[in-house]
């Protein structure tokens, strides 16, 4: 009986041993599950941010996106501008040689007028002389 109360003994020994190995194994895990909890709440953490972070890009994209429009808006107009521009500077140059021909073909005619009235003035001055002259000799 006494090796049956020794064996029931060891086994008892046995088993508290095996509990205090199972009590520290579920120490352990309890603590690491505490661990995964925290690694779970900044992972968590993590990915609002990052949630957040990828809405402000949308938001800078979608703005970009409408200033890129409204640019390329403003450049269309700007090419209509200019091709205006363009357009009104060809009326006036024509304009301008028009009126610098019509300036031209005045002036020759001027020139030829002027040419000619200082020819009959000075025909008459001969006249007005030849008078004088006659005149002259007649006295």
């Amino acid at each position: 009986m006494e090796e049956v109360l020794k064996e029931i003994l060891g086994k008892l020994d046995e088993l508290s041993t095996g509990q205090k190995e199972m009590r520290q194994d579920i120490s352990t895990l309890a603590s690491e599950q505490k661990e995964m909890r925290s690694e779970q709440k900044q992972m968590r953490q993590d990915i609002s941010t990052l949630a957040s972070e990828q809405k402000e890009l949308r938001n800078d994209i979608t703005t970009l996106a409408s200033e890129q429009k409204d640019m390329r808006s403003e450049q269309k107009q700007m090419r209509q501008d200019i091709s205006t521009l363009a357009s009104e500077q060809k009326e006036m140059r024509q304009e301008v040689a028009f009126y610098y021909g019509s300036m031209m073909k005045k002036l020759d005619e001027t020139k030829t007028e002027l040419a000619s009235e200082i020819k009959h003035l000075s025909s008459i001055q001969k006249q007005h002389q030849h008078v004088l002259e006659y005149l002259n000799e007649k006295q």
